[in-house]
């Protein structure tokens, strides 16, 4: 049973009106009738309806001029048409205008239509979602500068409160550009060294041989006349916290003063003789399994148990895909004031193109995507033409093969199939383009039968919900 949802119904056909108040009923959404386009204004401005059903051949005011006032007047319904099969091209007319898809009548398959209906409400959810965040800013479900809603996320978030106050080391694990050093930050913010120094080190781009005195510091004559000594990153960082990124490149010697820092809470600078007591908290960060590493006698194991008193692990993008919203409007923000750019929203076709991709750079990429669509941005919104090609083909599943690569490898028959696969992708792809998804549009242009275009669809994995809402 789906959620219930509130429908407009603007049809003055009594059969039409039986056919979408039943499958109202049976998808157990509420709903109203309006006979006209008038009566349909007056409810729309009374009342939230998330899709309207419209004949585009109304009494009085016509289902275009219907259309065309609710876009002018900003109403955030989803309009879908109803019209007769010899008005498709009015049909399609009000695609270009703005409504969501139309549905012809006499209904020979329910199916389709309730399809049709269905994601027309997906769609108003999906855009309403977008809404409360250009409105509210980033959720409240953020913690520290963290952001997620995801149940990961809010288990971590929970462990960062619990042991913020402690002294104890930490690890955390995950990819690269999942946010370690923000997490580091949070537990250094919230703990009673808040006040104190909170220092970064890249353990990883520091050559080898300054790792000793970098670290912990050194002393050594520059002269014959003056001792030079210079204190390193632990004593810079003493009272308040450390974090160790990439802990796992560290050399078995620096590793063993690590832990000894741990264990008695000193370091002995490079070339001195003399220790110094430090209170340092450290923090260590990790894209590798560092119990891996100490199983191939890569990492000390001691060491490896002293800092994995308390293990965060950051989960990757690709799992939290309800985060992207929340993190995507942050970063627009972020970039529109850094630019003084007028870029206020994502559109819905865009954001559903950022959830369907794998994010292998994580948060740090999808930053980054957003930083390069504010700056391609030419209106108020970024729209799917903003965003990089790699993320584009693997949403539209655009074949990369092409006819001029070399096919003398290829028997005839073999090269002139794969031509004609890579032609019948991309001009599915470029129809589909055209008329934002629509199936019963596209097979119109391309003169043929709607089953037969849904079937090469079927064939070449071309999902037409992946281009609902494209502006070419």
């Amino acid at each position: 049973m789906y959620e219930s949802k509130n429908l407009l119904i603007v049809n003055n056909n009594s059969n039409t009106i039986n056919c979408l108040t039943d499958m109202c009923k049976r998808m157990g959404w509420t709903y109203c009738i309006a006979e006209s386009g008038e009566q349909a204004m007056r409810l729309l401005n009374a009342e939230i309806f998330e899709v309207a059903i419209v004949d585009v051949m109304l009494p009085g005011l016509s289902g275009i001029e219907f259309l065309e006032q609710v876009k002018q007047k900003k109403i955030h319904t989803e309009i879908v048409i109803v019209a007769a099969i010899n008005s498709i091209q009015m049909a399609v007319s009000a695609i270009k205008t703005g409504a969501y898809d139309y549905i012809t009548i006499p209904f020979l398959d329910q199916m389709h239509v309730d399809h049709v209906v269905e994601n027309a409400v997906k769609h108003y959810q999906m855009a309403e979602k977008l809404r409360v965040l250009e409105k509210t800013g980033t959720d409240k479900r953020c913690f520290e500068n963290l952001i997620g809603k995801n149940k990961q996320m809010q288990d971590v978030f929970r462990i960062v409160d619990n042991i913020a106050a402690t002294n104890s080391p930490v690890l955390i694990t995950g990819e690269n550009g999942t946010g370690k050093e923000l997490i580091a930050r949070a537990i250094h913010n919230l703990s009673p060294r808040k006040d104190c120094p909170f220092i970064t080190v890249n353990c990883s781009a520091i050559p080898k041989e300054f790792l000793d005195g970098e670290l912990f510091g050194y002393k050594k004559e520059a002269n014959s006349d003056i001792l030079e000594r210079k204190s390193g990153f632990f004593e810079n960082a003493n009272k308040g916290s450390i974090f160790l990124d990439d802990i796992a490149s560290l050399p078995d010697t620096i590793q063993a003063k690590v832990l000894r820092l741990l264990q008695n809470g000193e370091i002995r600078p490079e070339h001195s003789i003399h220790a110094r007591q430090l209170d340092v908290r450290i923090i260590a960060a990790s894209n590798r399994q560092l119990i891996q590493l100490v199983e191939k006698k890569q990492f000390r194991e001691d060491l490896f148990y002293r800092i994995n008193i308390v293990d965060i692990d950051m989960p990757a993008l690709r799992s939290r895909v309800e985060d992207i919203p929340l993190l995507a409007y942050h970063f627009l923000r972020k970039y529109k004031h850094q630019m003084n750019k007028p870029v206020f929203r994502i559109s819905p076709d865009a954001l559903q193109a950022l959830q369907s991709y794998s994010w292998p750079g994580n948060v740090r990429e999808l930053e980054n995507t957003i930083e390069r669509a504010v700056v391609m941005a030419q209106s108020e919104n970024i729209t799917i033409q903003n965003l990089p090609q790699t993320i584009l083909d693997k949403v539209y599943y655009l074949d990369k093969s092409s006819v001029s690569e070399n096919i003398a490898k290829y028997t005839y028959k073999d090269a002139k199939q794969r031509a004609l696969t890579t032609f019948n992708r991309a001009y599915i792809i470029s129809m589909l383009q055209d008329v934002k998804g629509n199936i019963s549009a596209a097979s119109l242009h391309a003169n043929m039968d709607r089953s037969n275009f849904k079937k090469l669809m079927n064939r070449y994995d071309i999902d037409a919900e992946d281009f609902k809402g494209i502006k070419k």
